[in-house]
């Protein structure tokens, strides 16, 4: 009987289902927009306590649209069982809101605010809000995640989209940014400040033209380490969006350049579990990551309150694992507070190599399933480019560290012991590969020492990374190709596998690409910054090394950066975008698809060398 009922509800309002459900999709558009200047309002200003009732007002107002308009579509599906499974989040969500909504209307108070009481924290009620907003936030950003039903639809190259995505997100984390009550400065952050920021924090560099730690307020801090977690997912979440290549129409020259950016053709076939695997991957290691940080802090670090020490953990094992380079120390890990906790190095290591690494390496490494392929059939190994990534990035750490030792010993590791000074150089030569930390003045380095830095700042991290520069897989493919040429092969050879010709040339464009921008940024840096180069203990290294870092968004500085003209931190901000977009993008460009292949022009001879 409650079959049958059920069926004829169905039946009796299946004429106006898509006519309401368009309706409350567009009323929930309206919604989004005015919840998140809300959200923006109640956060980005400093408003007093009756405007804030009419915010949260706004806020209640939300929720219970939201609530309404789930239950709305619950009461059109035709499988309940199928709707509840594929909108549990969104159900868990609703639920909760649900819950406390009836809480609020019945004890004037709410469930999570009456637990936080209980558990004794007499600040209950401002986490209580915050908590709640947040909910509001995450409903929102899946209510606009939904929006991208309409991207099929529009007939623009995915390249374009690339770096349009990159361009919203900057844009709205410069806005944020400026918001009064992102800085303990009066007034607000100044527009190419804020920009500079933004898109440092988003292309995760790290050049800062302020101090971090003492010119933003929490909220700032906040926003910045957002826009590091946003920055370092957008481009795998990209590179995984494009794999679908049925949606957008892409050509198949088009999804093997996809391919080359995560490390193999296995990759589109599990492309739509990928991105929720990395998601999930990227939570636990941060969330490691942060608690053995936080078991690693000296009472030198002089947090003054519970809260700043999980929240200080939190933010740099974000930074370092997604290669952000941003942190709450003035002067990073250079301030006398810190600079002699090796275990927070040590800590502060695993995270940054492991984040350079790039995820295709470790899923083939640590996946459960490929762990038992390999314990049952011992012959099975590691993908090609895994091999690639984990080789090539162990021998280019190795050969900072060993150069590190021997260049710095008589100069910044004087006075250190053969520990620590191993556990300094260890961390010197990971953090050219996109990290932007630091635990020695590199004012005080060597040339040489430096000249090897901006080698392995053009390297770069592992592909399917946060990181830029050529990548390593790109410095690969280059070496074999040389040892081929050398050797007199006619192909190019690594770990018994023989390399395309089209790989090679792909290598060979990346590293022209990256040669030419870094390039340009310097000769225009030395044009607009004059003023540097005039500066007793400045020179030509200095720009250079901030041009290297800057193109291939590693965030490493002689300390020039706050010094910088309007029209130098414009320069660096191109830069860091270009370098962030610019290899992908590039090649999807030029993966379009072509009228003709089949032909060959008469061969040309030339001298070489």
């Amino acid at each position: 009987m409650g079959l049958n009922l059920r069926e004829r509800l169905n039946l009796a309002i299946y004429d106006s289902k898509d006519k309401v459900l368009q309706i409350l999709w567009r009323i929930s558009l309206a919604v989004s927009i005015i919840a998140l200047g809300t959200l923006l309002y109640i956060h980005g200003f400093d408003i007093d306590n009756q405007t804030e009732q009419g915010m949260l007002l706004i806020i209640k107002v939300c929720f219970s649209f939201y609530v309404l308009r789930y239950f709305t579509r619950l009461m059109f599906a035709f499988d309940i069982t199928s709707f509840l499974k594929n909108t549990w989040f969104e159900g868990i969500l609703v639920g909760f809101l649900l819950t406390e909504g009836i809480s609020d209307i019945l004890f004037k108070k709410l469930i999570t605010q009456r637990v936080l009481e209980s558990l004794g924290y007499l600040g209950s009620i401002e986490i209580d809000s915050i908590f709640i907003q947040s909910l509001l936030f995450m409903l929102v950003i899946m209510e606009i995640g939904k929006s991208s039903e309409l991207f099929p639809r529009i007939k623009v190259h995915p390249s374009y989209l690339f770096l349009l995505s990159f361009i919203i997100i900057i844009f709205f984390g410069t806005l944020m940014l400026m918001l009064p009550e992102a800085t303990v400065q009066e007034g607000s952050m100044s527009l190419i400040d804020a920009l500079f920021t933004a898109t440092s924090a988003v292309s995760v560099t790290g050049l800062i033209v302020v101090d971090t730690a003492t010119f933003y307020s929490p909220k700032g801090h906040l926003i910045i380490m957002a826009l590091m977690q946003i920055g370092a997912l957008n481009v795998i979440a990209f590179g995984v969006f494009f794999t679908l290549f049925s949606k957008f129409k892409i050509s198949m020259i088009q999804h093997q350049v996809t391919e080359d950016f995560f490390g193999g053709h296995e990759s589109h076939f599990t492309a739509q579990g990928m991105l929720r695997k990395i998601i999930l991957w990227s939570f636990v290691i941060e969330v490691i990551g942060a608690v053995l940080i936080y078991y690693t802090w000296t009472n030198e670090a002089g947090f003054t309150s519970y809260s700043e020490k999980v929240f200080s953990s939190i933010f740099h094992s974000i930074s370092a694992f997604n290669n952000g380079g941003f942190s709450l120390f003035s002067n990073g890990f250079t301030n006398e507070a810190v600079h002699l906790n090796y275990g927070l190095h040590t800590v502060i290591i695993g995270l940054m190599f492991i984040g350079t690494l790039g995820f295709i390496p470790l899923f083939d490494l640590f996946n459960y399933s490929k762990l038992k392929d390999r314990w049952q059939y011992p012959w099975k190994q590691i993908s090609f480019s895994s091999k690639i990534s984990i080789y090539f990035s162990l021998g280019l750490i190795t050969l900072g560290m060993v150069a590190f030792f021997f260049l710095e010993y008589n100069n910044t590791l004087q006075g250190k012991s053969f520990l620590e000074s191993i556990v300094t150089s260890l961390f010197q030569a990971i953090t050219p590969r996109n990290i932007g930390f630091n635990t020695v003045d590199l004012k005080d380095c060597t040339i040489p020492m430096l000249v090897i830095f901006m080698f392995l700042m053009f390297v770069g991290a592992g592909s399917a990374s946060s990181g830029g520069g050529i990548r390593t897989s790109s410095f690969a493919l280059l070496y074999a190709s040389a040892i081929a040429t050398i050797t007199g092969k006619r192909d190019a050879e690594l770990f018994k596998r023989s390399i395309p010709h089209d790989l090679i040339f792909k290598a060979i464009s990346v590293c022209f690409f990256f040669l030419l921008g870094t390039s340009l940024t310097c000769l225009l840096l030395t044009i607009t910054e004059s003023h540097i180069l005039a500066m007793p203990n400045r020179d030509f290294m200095d720009v250079l090394f901030e041009s290297v870092s800057a193109f291939t968004t590693t965030g490493l500085s002689m300390g020039i950066t706050p010094e910088l003209s309007d029209a130098g931190k414009v320069i660096e901000i191109l830069a860091m975008y270009i370098g962030r977009v610019g290899t992908l993008s590039v090649a999807y460009i030029f993966g379009r698809k072509v009228i003709s292949t089949s032909y060959k022009y008469a061969e040309g001879n030339t001298l070489v060398g």
